[in-house]
């Protein structure tokens, strides 16, 4: 059911025109900044982008302007894993694993210190449900933190049931470009 329901909301994030992505985008950063989590985080995750995810690069570059500190994960194949890196503005950046952009100059930000992360995914649920692509780094990542888990997507990836397994980690939000969605 997993595999039927990410091929799907694939194509319908695929699907999606660039000036759809580029707004929905804005609504959603919009919804970010009135979370009280948001507003008194000191260290956020987000992520670079990739087909047609919600794009964060505006709102993450307004929080190192507010004095926030920044990071993305790297992707270590070797490993299996993602590392959190720091980003200091988005001209120092070069192509990593699987094609998405990773800061140049790798500087850790430990884990604990994170206290918000923007999650990519494929298809949400209500509950917080999240299905990424398959290979479980993200949530390998989110199961070592207590930071708050903000699960950004389109409304066309909002689904009924993503089936959650006992190893996927469910988000404490998940917004989209019309709703924001606290999760039980």
């Amino acid at each position: 059911m997993k595999q039927q329901i990410r091929a799907e909301c694939k194509m319908k994030r695929k699907a999606l025109l660039p000036e759809a992505v580029s707004k929905n985008s804005e609504a959603i950063c919009t919804q970010i900044l009135t979370l009280p989590a948001w507003k008194n985080a000191k260290t956020v995750l987000g992520y670079s982008p990739i087909q047609n995810e919600v794009d964060t690069k505006k709102l993450l570059m307004l929080a190192i302007e507010t004095g926030k500190r920044c990071a993305l994960p790297i992707t270590d194949i070797e490993a299996n894993d993602l590392q959190v890196v720091q980003l200091t503005d988005d001209s120092d950046m070069q192509t990593g694993a699987f094609g998405i952009s990773e800061p140049k100059a790798q500087i850790p930000v430990p884990e604990e210190e994170i206290d918000v992360i923007l999650v990519p995914g494929i298809a949400f649920d209500k509950k917080g449900g999240r299905i990424g692509f398959g290979k479980g780094y993200y949530d390998r990542l989110l199961s070592r933190t207590k930071a708050v888990k903000i699960g950004l997507c389109h409304a066309v990836q909002l689904v009924e049931d993503t089936f959650c397994e006992p190893h996927d980690v469910r988000m404490d939000y998940v917004i989209t470009e019309s709703e924001l969605i606290v999760c039980e």
